[in-house]
């Protein structure tokens, strides 16, 4: 493979990485500025969630007295469940694109040949060799542990 070959992958990646930090950048000023409602009870009971999922704002309907309070109480838990589902897609349609791009993506590993086996070429730092599956000589095979 050539340098220039090598180079201009490189630069492929980086350009890849700054499209990366762009996007991210539009999805955290979109995901800001969601807010999701959840109804319940015909809605006679309105939740609103701001991006983290916290609520923002509980209405009620003019005949809300029609029901009783364990009604009412449910019906509160039910629309807040419903806010959070409806928050948790709007988060995925938002995030699709980034993750996308993303998967287009070459890893490193595809990149560097051979990176994944990288580990074995480190020194043990007892000298010993890696390649070996059993202990060394005169040694049990249990090791020390500082936990």
């Amino acid at each position: 493979m050539s340098n220039e070959h090598l180079k201009g992958q490189f630069h492929d990646i980086l350009d890849g990485f700054r499209r990366s930090m762009d996007e991210i950048a539009v999805i955290k000023a979109k995901q800001a500025q969601l807010f999701v409602t959840g109804y319940a009870e015909d809605k006679r009971v309105m939740i609103r969630v701001d991006a983290q999922g916290e609520i923002v704002e509980t209405l009620f309907a003019d005949d809300i007295s029609d029901l009783t309070y364990d009604e009412i109480a449910e019906a509160v838990t039910a629309a807040a469940r419903a806010a959070r589902v409806e928050l948790t897609a709007r988060s995925e349609e938002i995030l699709q694109p980034l993750r996308e791009q993303q998967a287009k993506l070459p890893s490193l590993t595809d990149l560097v040949a051979g990176l994944s086996e990288a580990g074995n070429y480190a020194p043990d730092p007892a000298g010993r060799d890696k390649s070996s599956d059993g202990p060394v000589a005169g040694e049990s095979g249990v090791r020390e542990s500082l936990w």
